[in-house]
């Protein structure tokens, strides 16, 4: 952030490649992690962060009320515990300040989600929006539609000129109603290459131009950096 702040939300499934990205993108002094978000435990968002709490000292860990049991959870919590970072709940209206005109807001999932028996961890994922000056970026984590209709019947403003696809553009994701209402001038889709899954969807790739939404994904354009003053935004993508 402007005010020298770094958060780090979700860490990728190869807690190698992760610290080695860390390592090249913050100066070699750089110990320190402000924020650390856990949209949900899934092992392609979480597998990365466990080396981070390790390593690095993490001020604060943003996590769902709800989080599938797993050996990956449950050693992620014990390192957490080990580390002794403050946890934060996330749910939808919860502000968090960062300074210099730099906010983060929660979006989803709502308060009542540990409650649903039947809720998975999609579902259940953080929603962020980051506004910085006039400019906004939503990121989605792994949200499907039912999280998005969810976040539509809130009337909140999701306006976003920057949107991070959810669920690394799978089919459930993206719908109509939810980019009507982002209105993205950019899409950034974080996906492996060549993924058994066949993300993108072309289902998502058409809703996205049907928005006139410029596409940037991380299968094609490798790194793809994403600044803004708070006024213009540049996207740089880097291939490895």
């Amino acid at each position: 952030t402007p005010g020298g702040r770094h958060i780090l939300v979700d860490g990728g499934p190869d807690p190698v490649l992760l610290t080695s990205r860390l390592g090249q993108n913050l100066p070699f002094w750089q110990r320190h992690i402000d924020l650390v978000v856990v949209t949900h435990a899934d092992q392609d968002h979480l597998a990365g962060l466990v080396p981070v709490v390790e390593r690095y000292r993490v001020s604060h860990i943003l996590e769902p009320p709800a989080m599938r049991v797993s050996p990956l959870s449950e050693h992620w919590r014990e390192q957490v515990e080990a580390a002794g970072g403050e946890v934060i709940v996330a749910t939808a209206g919860l502000r968090i300040t960062l300074g210099e005109g730099v906010e983060l807001e929660v979006l989803s999932p709502p308060p009542d989600v540990a409650q649903r028996a039947k809720i998975d961890d999609n579902q259940a994922s953080i929603v962020l929006m980051l506004r910085a000056g006039r400019c906004s970026i939503l990121l989605t984590g792994d949200a499907e539609g039912e999280a998005e209709r969810r976040m539509l019947e809130e009337e909140r403003s999701l306006q976003a000129a920057v949107l991070k696809v959810g669920h690394h553009g799978a089919g459930s994701s993206s719908t109509t109603p939810f980019l009507a209402a982002v209105n993205p001038q950019i899409a950034l889709i974080s996906v492996g290459g060549g993924n058994r899954y066949g993300h993108p969807s072309e289902g998502v790739l058409w809703r996205l131009a049907e928005v006139s939404a410029t596409v940037y994904r991380t299968d094609q354009h490798g790194t793809i950096h994403c600044m803004t003053d708070g006024q213009r935004l540049w996207i740089r993508p880097q291939r490895p």
